[in-house]
């Protein structure tokens, strides 16, 4: 009897063993097992398919070589002289040596006859032809998996509308591109690999201009009424999500990946890039400060929608008392030379929460920027008009005088500052004018020309103060 359970055993472990060191022999290899065959069933065949299993499987020939090999999570490494198993592992520290890291993501198995095992028939020798081997598999994984990868991900970013499965097949293949080296990477950036929430699709190197011409790249993980009126303004919001955020959605952080390790790259060869990369080495040899690297920088130009825009209605119309309030304040600013083009209140129709007390832009309308968020588009638009900028005082002060304000009035602020100009007017205009001008520079030295015009007592005392 225990014979018998002996034989039961090798009936299971000789084929199992036979697969492992001759599933892809040259000969044909089978396995019978004649206990209790009456039906006389054809013996088991050993020989499988030389293939990985994975994604964008893809087949490569050399002369005496064989390469498969295909994107994976969970990668297998196979190494086979004339089909029998030299190395066959899922640990890639046991035979990849310095090719560990690129092929973290990618399975493969190559059979060459110039491959040898070691004396312990446990591995592969690490010769010349092992390099070899390697370096044709390199050559296979940077040439024809990658461009199947990219012409897949290029297609599925090309489709007029997605199901769910491209929605999440698109994150999938995102995951794999987003490891591969950046040098084989850089040469396909003018592809259209990159998908906005409104289908349109979209290439690294439009995603670096977006980011020269705007100062950020939007990001948002679906289509939402905001994303929809910034694309009716040409303004691009990339399918994807911040490294930061989790959820169901969390496939798409690999695409802030890819994008700051692909924007970073394109940056190097920049102007914009060489003075990034100056100001990080300087802050580092004096502070070991890291915020100023290139990636650092792409990181923060990546944000979403609700971060820089928010959507508004602007008032026609203001209430007599509001009106007073406004053209008040802005005689204020007015006098002490901080004037804007134009000031008027406005509602937030989606509000989130943190909206702002007030913002900036060069015109008002239903969509605007932050005003934290507004520095570039101020550049940009000064440029436009034939106005030269240097110095931040400069951009401040021509911004300012050119550009238009909406004043939330529905803000805790603006509601608490109506309320003193009922009582106080002078006072109240002070508060707003002072408010306008509490962004990124506080203009601190405006207080007492404000205080001169609105409250000429007050503005008194101050100088007394002050001198005393």
């Amino acid at each position: 009897e225990g014979e018998y359970f002996r034989y039961q055993e090798l009936a299971e472990e000789i084929p199992a063993t036979l697969r492992h060191w001759c599933s892809h022999s040259v000969v044909e290899v089978t396995f019978e097992d004649r206990t209790g065959n009456e039906e006389f069933a054809p013996p088991e065949v050993i020989n499988e398919e030389f293939k990985v299993d994975g994604e964008c499987l893809q087949k490569v020939e050399h002369q005496g070589t064989e390469i498969v090999l295909a994107y994976s999570e969970r990668p297998i490494y196979g190494f086979y002289n004339r089909g029998l198993t030299l190395a066959l592992t899922d640990i890639g520290e046991n035979v990849l040596e310095r090719w560990q890291d690129r092929f973290e993501f990618i399975a493969f198995k190559i059979k060459s006859r110039y491959l040898e095992h070691t004396l312990a028939r446990d591995s592969v020798v690490r010769d010349e032809q092992y390099e070899k081997a390697m370096e044709l598999l390199e050559e296979a994984a940077n040439g024809p998996l990658l461009e199947a990868l990219i012409e897949e991900i290029e297609e599925l970013a090309g489709a007029e509308s997605w199901s769910v499965n491209q929605y999440d097949r698109y994150g999938h293949l995102m995951r794999f591109l987003a490891n591969e080296p950046m040098e084989a990477i850089i040469e396909h950036a003018d592809r259209p690999i990159l998908r906005c929430v409104n289908g349109a699709p979209l290439s690294l190197n439009d995603a670096w201009a977006r980011v020269c011409e705007d100062g950020h790249l939007l990001l948002d993980h679906e289509a939402t009424p905001l994303s929809e009126m910034l694309g009716d303004q040409d303004i691009p919001v990339l399918m994807g999500a911040m490294r930061r955020q989790a959820g169901s959605f969390g496939q798409f952080r690999a695409i802030s990946k890819f994008l700051i390790r692909g924007l970073s790259r394109l940056a190097s060869g920049t102007a914009r890039g060489a003075f990034w990369g100056v100001v990080h080495r300087f802050k580092k040899f004096v502070a070991d400060d890291e915020s100023s690297s290139i990636p650092r920088r792409i990181q923060d130009a990546l944000m979403t929608p609700q971060s820089v825009y928010i959507p508004l209605a602007v008032d026609e119309e203001m209430g007599e008392q509001t009106e007073a309030l406004v053209r008040d304040a802005r005689k204020l600013l007015d006098e002490a030379k901080v004037g804007f083009g134009r000031i008027a209140t406005a509602v937030v129709t989606a509000d989130e929460g943190d909206a702002p007390f007030f913002v900036i832009a060069p015109k008002l309308g239903p969509l605007m920027a932050r005003p934290e968020k507004s520095v570039s588009q101020t550049r940009r638009w000064l440029s436009e008009h034939g106005l030269p900028v240097s110095s931040p005082e400069e951009v401040n002060e021509k911004r300012r005088q050119r550009m238009e304000v909406a004043v939330n009035r529905e803000h805790p602020q603006f509601e608490m500052i109506a309320s003193i100009y009922k009582s106080d007017p002078a006072m109240g205009a002070y508060f707003l004018a002072r408010g306008l001008l509490l962004s990124k520079d506080h203009m601190l030295e405006t207080d007492s020309s404000l205080l001169k015009a609105s409250l000429p007592d007050a503005a008194s005392r101050f100088h007394v103060a002050k001198d005393s």
